[in-house]
């Protein structure tokens, strides 16, 4: 990944991985609309390799895709414009966080099972690429400046660091260390917390269109959540306590989720509000 973002413009990648992940979503839609392995076979079994697979694509997508997104958006963005502007891009990206997955449900579409939902969501990635392909042709070069005074062409000719230079400096200074550190524990306990939520969803509910539709209102709460907090300026949270206490205050949340989670361990409800305001 480190070195295609070296080799080609990130506008060119974005347009290629999008196009990448939604072929691969259009297979995974396939195998799950398949009645040995696919979602019509409710028998559990750790053998069930289509799962683990799709669990693997679906982080991988959100761990690159979105990174590659908010990588280019920030080379053709002045800090300035940025301050003012990336807020309200995170406003109604939460708004569409809220009305996707309530509508995208198998259930409320009126399909038995998600393989359909799936093939929606490939054509979705397909129309990112087609996006980002017209936002390149259609805005004007002199918009696309960033930081350093160039155009995005400018900046991707000149080269980006390798992954073992990355990898030297998270090893070599303090302080990126402690940032590595600090996200991985906190998204460690997340995943774990997050598997729970969903083993007890499974626990709770027989069919696969049912723990869809749990599933959906999850994220579409989970986006309620982000878009009131951004709407109602959680930012001032840090202007008013500062940085330190504004960091220090997630540890305790945390740990008072973890807690509660203990006391209730079969408490679906508990599970879900935890995991909407711990990914909101």
């Amino acid at each position: 990944y480190s070195k295609l973002t070296d080799i080609f413009p990130r506008h060119k990648f974005f347009c290629f991985l999008t196009a990448f992940y939604g072929m691969l979503t259009l297979g995974f839609a396939w195998a799950f609309s398949s009645e040995s392995i696919g979602l019509m076979n409710t028998v559990a079994s750790p053998d069930r390799y289509i799962g683990w697979a799709w669990y693997a694509f679906v982080e991988s997508f959100g761990s690159l895709v979105v990174a590659l997104f908010w990588a280019f958006t920030t080379d053709i963005t002045k800090p300035d414009a940025a301050k003012r502007g990336f807020p309200l891009i995170i406003l109604f990206a939460q708004l569409a966080n809220i009305v996707f997955p309530y509508f995208m449900s198998a259930k409320k579409l009126g399909f038995a099972n998600s393989a359909p939902v799936v093939v929606i969501c490939a054509f979705l990635m397909f129309g990112l690429a087609l996006l980002m392909l017209n936002f390149i042709r259609t805005t004007p070069a002199e918009d696309l400046v960033g930081y350093a005074a160039g155009n995005t062409q400018t900046t991707e000719e000149e080269g980006e660091p390798g992954f073992l230079e990355g990898l030297k400096l998270l090893l070599t200074r303090g302080y990126l260390f402690a940032i590595f550190a600090i996200i991985s524990i906190y998204e460690i306990i997340v995943t774990i917390v997050d598997n729970h939520f969903k083993v007890t969803a499974f626990t709770t509910y027989a069919g696969e269109a049912d723990v869809q539709a749990l599933l959906s209102n999850y994220a579409s709460w989970t986006g309620i959540v982000a878009f009131s907090c951004v709407l109602l300026g959680i930012n001032n949270i840090q202007r008013k306590l500062g940085m330190t206490v504004s960091l220090l205050v997630l540890p305790p949340l945390v740990g008072l989720a973890i807690l509660m989670i203990k006391m209730n361990p079969a408490s679906l409800n508990i599970a879900f509000w935890i995991m909407v305001f711990s990914k909101a």
